[in-house]
């Protein structure tokens, strides 16, 4: 466990994305099942409309962002002093349908580092930015959870260490064509670190924690609404990429040419409780195996007690602003006989939490 205090002016270096010249590339890519081409874009802001979803129901504007600076290498070396803890590693590992080797739930308890960074106001400042609008963490379990890919596969992960490790050498000519790009992106698509998913949640932030400079691959592949593939660029050491992934089809592609990929993934939602939420609990942990000594039962148990945790105080907090409403209307009536509240808005209102309610209990199956 780390024994270092989080101090924002220390722990972060924090830079919105910043504007780059739009590029789309593409290339005519045969035999794919879900679309006909793939194509990479590089620009600071990919919103809904430029992947043509935006008849998702999403909450913002913004898909994904470029990759942006968010923590400083102190701070980088912290959380990977708590990840690669033995304690945690023997405690908190698991595998699931979509990774076969995470560190998942050891916030607060064995990590309060990375709880004190999550739950900072300069941290929550930054991501509200970037993915423009207000943000606050869905609930504790989902703090900083850990994916990896490391050669000798996740026997390996005790030699991972604080300092990421240094990057292999860059591949050679001959190496890097070896195979067709075609064959390169089927490969890819077809095999990817993590599987094709949407999120349970409306937003995550994905810090890449690994120093990937000579990588190749590694991007998240999402795809559009017309069935088109697109790669969107990877993060850097240090930098993250503010994804709605609850509204996206995606998948972390492989990485090649690196011997470690840590990637950190904490998940959001709107601060604004009046705002929707559809997030789901079942995807996340019904799927879950254990690779730890901690069951896989307490995984589930302790997300299925935080997610109606954090439902319940959203309920609470939609009734409390809808009693004030109903207060502040009563109060400008102008007396008994005249309407103070529309009934028919009022039950349709009513009928949305009873749903929300209804999908909190569906959910923990």
């Amino acid at each position: 466990m780390s024994s270092v205090e989080f101090d924002p002016a220390i722990h972060l270096a924090y830079n919105p994305p910043k504007v780059r010249v739009p590029r789309l590339s593409g290339v005519r890519r045969g035999g794919l099942s879900t679309a006909d081409a793939v194509s990479t874009i590089c620009q600071a802001i990919i919103t809904m409309k430029d992947l043509d979803l935006q008849g998702r129901g999403a909450i913002s504007s913004v898909a994904v962002t470029d990759p942006f600076p968010l923590f400083s290498q102190e701070g980088i070396e912290a959380m990977r002093a708590e990840i690669f803890d033995p304690a945690v590693l023997e405690t908190f590992r698991i595998s699931s349908y979509l990774s076969k080797c995470q560190i998942r739930g050891m916030a607060p308890s064995h990590a309060p580092f990375i709880n004190a960074a999550w739950t900072s106001p300069e941290l929550l400042k930054a991501v509200s930015e970037a993915a423009g609008m207000e943000l606050v963490p869905i609930f504790p379990y989902e703090l900083g959870h850990v994916n990896v890919q490391i050669d000798g596969g996740a026997d390996s992960l005790t030699s991972l260490r604080a300092q990421p490790s240094p990057p292999m050498p860059g591949l050679t000519l001959s190496e890097s064509e070896s195979s067709s790009d075609e064959d390169e992106t089927m490969h890819d698509i077809k095999a990817p670190v993590v599987a094709w998913h949407r999120d349970g949640y409306p937003w995550v932030c994905v810090v890449m924690l690994s120093d990937v400079s000579n990588m190749r691959g590694g991007e998240t592949a999402i795809v559009k609404g017309d069935g088109g593939l697109v790669k969107a660029r990877g993060p850097q050491l240090g930098t993250a990429v503010m994804m709605q992934g609850r509204y996206i089809d995606h998948a972390a592609l492989q990485a090649i040419g690196a011997s470690e990929r840590v990637t950190m993934v904490t998940s959001f939602r709107a601060k604004d409780p009046l705002v929707a939420d559809d997030s789901v609990l079942t995807r996340s942990y019904t799927t879950v195996r254990s690779s730890s000594r901690l069951p896989a039962k307490c995984h589930t148990e302790t997300g299925r007690t935080e997610w109606s945790s954090y439902r319940l105080e959203l309920l609470a907090e939609r009734f409390k602003a809808k009693a004030a409403e109903l207060h502040a209307a009563k109060k400008c009536s102008p007396g008994w006989g005249h309407p103070i509240m529309d009934q028919a808005a009022f039950k349709a209102w009513a009928a949305d939490q009873i749903a929300y309610f209804q999908r909190t209990l569906d959910e923990m199956i």
